[in-house]
């Protein structure tokens, strides 16, 4: 969750030059009209027209608390993949520790377009979602799921069999969002179920836990899980780099 730049985006249904501008930094979604200026060489004006939070109503507030680190067009909506920063404590080890709660923010365009540079958008108009809770929710619904080669999910037996397992289950989302139409939305989780054991050297669990990348889509219609596929073997530096469908 290190990414602090901007990213830029063609706002979808705006005239040409219009921009929509993701400021990471500060966890803001603005708009940028791209006006010819009539100076030499066709030089641009550009003037910001909207700007909105996307920090979910239920997570914190506070500064800094949370930052964005993707967004995503379509025709409808502009969306926001958030990360939350929380602590929490590992009741077995005796430790406080730093939890990053990914979350998807979905304000309607037409919302962003009229907000102005107060980010007046009614919050019954904003779709905040859980990630966390959705992945895990949808790890531990039936039917239980299985593999290609009928074998159990091993992060869904991993979260049964380990004491306290969603609790201590931590969910990792790469810096990337692809909407997909109607609602739907692609991202890249890596899920991680830290064992439960007595301590090693070093003060380390003996079993250091279960892991595994998946893609997910989320129904923002529903506001649940609505696919998912299974990559290759846990890898903690993989990341999933896409382009936004035409």
């Amino acid at each position: 969750y290190g990414r602090r730049e901007s990213a830029v985006r063609v706002w979808p249904g705006a005239g040409p030059g219009a921009r929509a501008a993701a400021a990471y930094g500060d966890g803001t979604l603005r708009l940028y009209d791209a006006l010819p200026a009539g100076g030499p060489g066709g030089t641009v004006r550009v003037r910001q027209t909207s700007c909105v939070r996307t920090t979910p109503p239920e997570a914190t507030q506070k500064r800094g608390g949370c930052a964005l680190l993707a967004m995503g067009l379509d025709g409808e909506n502009a969306a926001g993949l958030v990360a939350e920063r929380t602590d929490w404590s590992d009741d077995r080890f005796g430790r406080e520790n730093e939890r990053r709660v990914p979350w998807l923010t979905v304000l309607p365009c037409e919302e962003v377009a009229c907000a102005g540079n107060e980010g007046l958008v009614d919050e019954g108009r904003v779709g905040s979602f859980n990630l966390r809770e959705a992945v895990l929710d949808f790890l531990l619904g039936d039917p239980p799921r299985v593999g290609a080669d009928g074998t159990p999910d091993p992060l869904r037996e991993a979260l049964l069999s380990t004491p306290d397992g969603r609790d201590v289950a931590d969910v990792t989302v790469a810096p990337s969002l692809v909407p997909c139409g109607r609602g739907h939305y692609l991202f890249h989780a890596r899920v991680f179920v830290f064992g439960y054991a007595p301590l090693g050297p070093g003060g380390m669990p003996a079993a250091p836990g279960t892991g595994g990348h998946r893609l997910f889509v989320l129904s923002s219609r529903t506001g649940s899980i609505a696919a998912s596929h299974r990559l290759d073997d846990d890898r903690p530096g993989t990341s999933v780099f896409a382009s936004d469908p035409e």
